[in-house]
């Protein structure tokens, strides 16, 4: 950050010498733009009150920016964002842009009703055993579940994140409880396994944590 701040004016006085722009141009711009894009700070009406409410203003302002300085023939909802961004956070941009639109589901229930609807799809490409609409199948599912996730203000990269931190730790001890019993996981049955499991996952219990089949081991 601080050598960001040092190299932005040594910049601007080399663009200043070749009559490009002046620091003061910089400034300007940046300072426009913050009070452009935040008018729940600067504007006298406090018409957005809610962080989502300002959030999604911020959202829309930005894609007018965008679109003022897109070509014609490349102004699109989806073009301002970014390719190079994670697969589950470029799905939840662009569910959030098109909604803005007005092309979304009404409910969670709605969107619930797709995840099975795209799940009896793929359940079905398996049973094909067609390897390439099998892929496409559960790109339609992931998609529809980050959906989901929307719908609910849960972030999936973050649902996802504990998921795979309770699953570790389940399965650590899983290994813990195997080596107190001289056991190798790659040696037990199946029902040595998922009593074993089961044991684990009771230990692993928190408070608000909602009972578990014998046969979950998610």
């Amino acid at each position: 950050m601080k050598d960001t701040v040092k190299v932005r004016p040594l910049y601007s006085q080399i663009a200043s010498e070749k009559n490009l722009f002046r620091f003061l141009d910089v400034v300007n711009a940046v300072s426009e733009k913050m009070i452009r894009r935040h008018p729940h700070i600067f504007s006298e009406n406090k018409e957005f009150k809610t962080a989502k409410e300002q959030k999604e203003n911020w959202e829309i302002i930005k894609d007018l920016e965008k679109s003022e300085k897109t070509n014609i023939n490349e102004k699109s909802l989806l073009s301002g964002i970014s390719k190079n961004l994670p697969s589950l956070i470029k799905s939840k941009k662009i569910q959030e842009k098109v909604s803005r639109a007005g092309f979304d589901w009404k409910d969670e229930g709605e969107v619930l009703e797709k995840v099975k609807e795209e799940l009896a799809e793929l359940s079905e490409a398996i049973k094909n055993s067609d390897r390439s609409n099998s892929e496409e199948e559960l790109g339609d599912l992931l998609f529809t579940l980050v959906n989901l996730g929307r719908h609910m203000d849960i972030d999936c990269d973050t649902a996802l994140r504990k998921a795979n931190y309770k699953f570790s730790k389940r399965f650590n001890l899983l290994e813990l409880q195997m080596a107190k019993e001289n056991k190798e996981l790659s040696k037990v049955n199946k029902l040595y396994m998922e009593k074993t499991w089961s044991k684990v996952k009771k230990l692993s219990y928190k408070k608000n944590d909602k009972p578990e089949t014998t046969n979950d081991r998610s």
